[in-house]
């Protein structure tokens, strides 16, 4: 059942605690869904992936909690939004979708899973490829836009190994980023791994190129040697590779600052690759202060976008000396752990960078430059329980909300060059609202947020149906106005 109305919010949940970097989820959901991934076709159809609770609860990019549930797909009618088809996985352990691609024709998605009988009809997984229900495993699927499968298959080895993003290059090939413990997943360039053989909580980015077809690895190389976690990859013109994530090793030597690597905790990173996996340059975003300071701090990069020679890049960190620039929206943190935006020239250096937050925990998750000119930023913010009398979001602007109602979503336009907010808001209830992704209208300035709510009760919406979790689709315009919600039981 779908509920319309025309006001007010954002997006998308699934109720976690952040115990910063491993996001916990605190409370358990049964039968609810959340929108995860959002893209728009060339007619302008929009495709929804997702996921659905089936038993106890989905973590937020957690490593090392098991997934209890299933995924599915959505095809949305690009006038007036109806669903036109959908489709949903199902199989004998759990599945949770986690990015998606599309093309002019088809569209892929990239899952991680339990599951040992998910549809199959290509493999690439290694033939060693263990499929066991306490070690998840990458799962790609190709759609045509009806959602027929064009194929599938798991990918993976005797380890623990997830897909963190996809694209699609030029070629139309698809390039996949994978977080992974195993060391024997094939290797076209480069050497095999030697990262940590025998500790099995240490994890490798790995990157491939998969046929458009399904039927072969074109390329592929383990891309680093210390604990690494990938969050986020873009590709630009030129198939040139940008990743973004968190890593915990002290080995910096291949990294343009070493200088500024925290002694403990973890760091953001930002990486830069030509379309042959050659490693160009790789940024640290961490402290501003020497590596022997007793300074403990966790920073993370959630996303990562290209346009036109410019790197945008969003996270949270708790470093209260993090690199910010002068002449910013925020040049000082406000709460434990802040978001910031931060933009690199094409050569990995800073060219400015800004907090963006308030006294509650704020972080930031998505983020691609708009068609007006703006940058468009969402995220989450989170109440402190031991002071939430004193919590707040700073950077209002022509706002829905300006008011932290429970752990709300947030939306912001703010200027390329970081100086200006255009506008932002907040979105959500009592409760606990979250956008994981949104993605902007191929011939329209308007965009589309999901993600998912546990309010009982939205602010200019009304009550919500008697279910723990609902995925939430909004569709905005890029000034922040005309506001079309939309809750999905």
């Amino acid at each position: 059942m779908i509920k319309r109305t025309t006001v007010f919010l954002t997006i998308l949940f699934l109720l976690f605690s952040f115990n910063f970097l491993a996001l916990e989820s605190v409370k358990s959901f049964q039968y609810s869904s959340c929108g995860q991934c959002i893209e728009y076709f060339p007619n302008g159809d929009r495709v929804i992936a997702g996921n659905k609770t089936i038993e106890k609860y989905y973590s937020y990019r957690d490593w090392y909690n098991g997934l209890k549930g299933a995924f599915f797909v959505a095809i949305l009618d690009q006038y007036d939004g109806a669903l036109k088809t959908s489709y949903s996985f199902y199989g004998n352990g759990a599945s949770k979708v986690v990015d998606m691609a599309v093309t002019e024709s088809n569209f892929y998605l990239i899952a991680n899973t339990t599951s040992t009988n998910l549809p199959q009809n290509r493999n690439l997984a290694q033939p060693t490829y263990n499929i066991d229900e306490h070690k998840e495993k990458a799962y790609i699927v190709c759609f045509t836009k009806d959602l027929q499968i064009v194929w599938s298959s798991y990918f993976g080895g005797n380890k623990k190994d997830l897909g963190s993003a996809i694209k699609i290059d030029s070629n139309g090939d698809l390039r996949v980023l994978l977080t992974v413990q195993s060391q024997n997943l094939p290797v076209f360039l480069g050497e095999p791994s030697t990262c940590n053989k025998n500790e099995e909580s240490h994890r490798i980015l790995y990157l491939a190129t998969i046929s458009k077809d399904g039927k072969q690895v074109l390329r592929s190389t383990y891309l680093n040697r210390f604990n690494a976690i990938g969050y986020s990859m873009d590709i630009d013109k030129n198939d040139n590779i940008f990743i973004a994530g968190s890593a915990f090793n002290k080995d910096i030597t291949r990294f343009k600052n070493p200088s500024t690597i925290p002694k403990c905790g973890s760091y953001g990173f930002v990486s830069m690759f030509d379309k042959n996996y050659i490693k160009i340059w790789a940024t640290l975003l961490s402290d501003t202060v020497n590596i022997d300071s007793n300074l403990e701090s966790y920073t993370s990069v959630f996303s990562v976008a290209v346009d036109n020679k410019e790197i945008f890049v969003t996270g949270a960190t708790t470093s209260q000396v993090f690199p910010i620039t002068t002449n910013v929206i925020q040049n000082k943190a406000g709460g434990k752990h802040e978001a910031f935006i931060c933009s690199l020239s094409y050569v990995g250096d800073i060219v400015w960078s800004t907090y963006y937050g308030g006294t509650a925990d704020v972080f930031g998750l998505k983020i691609l430059p708009g068609k007006s000119g703006n940058l468009i930023v969402c995220g989450f913010v989170k109440k402190d329980e031991d002071h939430e009398a004193n919590d707040s979001f700073f950077n209002m602007q022509n706002s829905y909300q300006n008011a932290l109602e429970g752990n709300n979503a947030f939306v912001a336009a703010i200027s390329s060059n970081g100086e200006n907010i255009h506008w932002s808001t907040l979105y959500g209830g009592s409760d606990t609202e979250i956008i994981y992704d949104f993605a902007l209208n191929p011939y329209q300035g308007t965009m589309s947020l999901v993600g998912g709510t546990s309010s009982s009760y939205i602010p200019f919406f009304g009550e919500t149906d008697n279910c723990e979790m609902n995925m939430l689709l909004i569709t905005d315009n890029e000034l922040g106005h005309n506001i079309d919600v939309r809750i999905i039981y």
